[in-house]
Protein backbone atom coordinates (compact mmCIF):
# COMPACT_ATOMS: atom_id res chain seq x y z
CA UNK A 1 0.00 0.00 0.00
CA UNK A 2 1.23 3.42 -0.90
CA UNK A 3 0.32 6.84 0.28
CA UNK A 4 -1.26 9.67 -1.63
CA UNK A 5 -1.43 13.32 -0.90
CA UNK A 6 -4.77 15.02 -0.97
CA UNK A 7 -5.44 18.73 -1.28
CA UNK A 8 -8.54 19.99 0.46
CA UNK A 9 -9.80 23.42 -0.44
CA UNK A 10 -12.21 25.16 1.84
CA UNK A 11 -14.58 27.84 0.63
CA UNK A 12 -14.90 30.49 3.35
CA UNK A 13 -15.97 33.27 1.00
CA UNK A 14 -19.60 34.31 0.78
CA UNK A 15 -21.13 34.43 -2.70
CA UNK A 16 -21.60 37.74 -4.48
CA UNK A 17 -25.05 39.02 -5.28
CA UNK A 18 -25.86 42.14 -7.21
CA UNK A 19 -29.21 43.88 -7.41
CA UNK A 20 -29.29 45.53 -10.82
CA UNK A 21 -32.85 46.85 -10.47
CA UNK A 22 -34.30 48.54 -8.49
CA UNK A 23 -31.51 50.89 -7.44
CA UNK A 24 -31.33 51.96 -3.83
CA UNK A 25 -33.16 55.24 -3.21
CA UNK A 26 -35.31 55.36 -6.35
CA UNK A 27 -38.91 56.63 -6.30
CA UNK A 28 -41.67 55.03 -8.38
CA UNK A 29 -45.28 55.94 -8.98
CA UNK A 30 -47.94 53.68 -7.50
CA UNK A 31 -48.60 50.63 -9.72
CA UNK A 32 -45.53 51.28 -11.91
CA UNK A 33 -44.46 48.06 -13.59
CA UNK A 34 -40.86 47.61 -12.44
CA UNK A 35 -39.12 44.25 -12.81
CA UNK A 36 -36.58 42.82 -10.37
CA UNK A 37 -33.19 42.15 -11.95
CA UNK A 38 -30.40 40.52 -9.95
CA UNK A 39 -27.69 37.90 -10.15
CA UNK A 40 -25.62 35.75 -7.82
CA UNK A 41 -22.09 34.42 -8.46
CA UNK A 42 -19.71 32.16 -6.59
CA UNK A 43 -16.51 31.16 -8.37
CA UNK A 44 -15.28 28.70 -5.75
CA UNK A 45 -18.05 26.23 -4.93
CA UNK A 46 -20.88 27.51 -7.12
CA UNK A 47 -24.30 28.94 -6.32
CA UNK A 48 -26.81 26.72 -4.54
CA UNK A 49 -29.53 29.34 -4.13
CA UNK A 50 -30.26 32.84 -5.43
CA UNK A 51 -33.62 34.15 -4.21
CA UNK A 52 -35.07 37.64 -4.20
CA UNK A 53 -38.08 39.19 -2.49
CA UNK A 54 -39.60 38.90 -5.97
CA UNK A 55 -38.46 36.32 -8.51
CA UNK A 56 -35.87 37.51 -11.01
CA UNK A 57 -37.70 39.26 -13.84
CA UNK A 58 -41.00 39.56 -11.98
CA UNK A 59 -42.64 42.74 -10.74
CA UNK A 60 -41.54 44.39 -7.52
CA UNK A 61 -44.09 45.79 -5.07
CA UNK A 62 -45.43 49.18 -6.17
CA UNK A 63 -49.07 48.58 -5.17
CA UNK A 64 -49.15 51.03 -2.27
CA UNK A 65 -47.36 54.22 -1.29
CA UNK A 66 -44.48 54.11 1.18
CA UNK A 67 -40.90 52.98 1.63
CA UNK A 68 -40.27 49.46 0.38
CA UNK A 69 -37.33 47.10 0.53
CA UNK A 70 -36.10 44.51 -1.93
CA UNK A 71 -33.63 41.83 -0.86
CA UNK A 72 -31.62 39.07 -2.53
CA UNK A 73 -30.30 36.09 -0.57
CA UNK A 74 -27.45 34.07 -2.03
CA UNK A 75 -26.10 30.75 -0.76
CA UNK A 76 -23.16 28.86 -2.22
CA UNK A 77 -22.67 25.08 -2.27
CA UNK A 78 -20.31 25.35 0.73
CA UNK A 79 -23.12 26.89 2.83
CA UNK A 80 -21.85 30.48 2.88
CA UNK A 81 -24.58 33.10 2.62
CA UNK A 82 -24.94 36.78 1.86
CA UNK A 83 -27.92 39.13 1.65
CA UNK A 84 -28.21 42.49 -0.09
CA UNK A 85 -31.09 44.90 0.43
CA UNK A 86 -32.10 48.09 -1.35
CA UNK A 87 -34.83 50.52 -0.37
CA UNK A 88 -37.10 52.42 -2.71
CA UNK A 89 -40.15 54.65 -2.38
CA UNK A 90 -43.58 54.45 -3.98
CA UNK A 91 -45.65 57.63 -4.25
Amino acid sequence: MGSQSVTIRRDNDAPLETILWPFDGLTFNRNDKQHAIYLCVDLRSGIAQCVGTAANGSLIDTASAGTKSFAVNAKDKAGNTRTSTVHYKVR
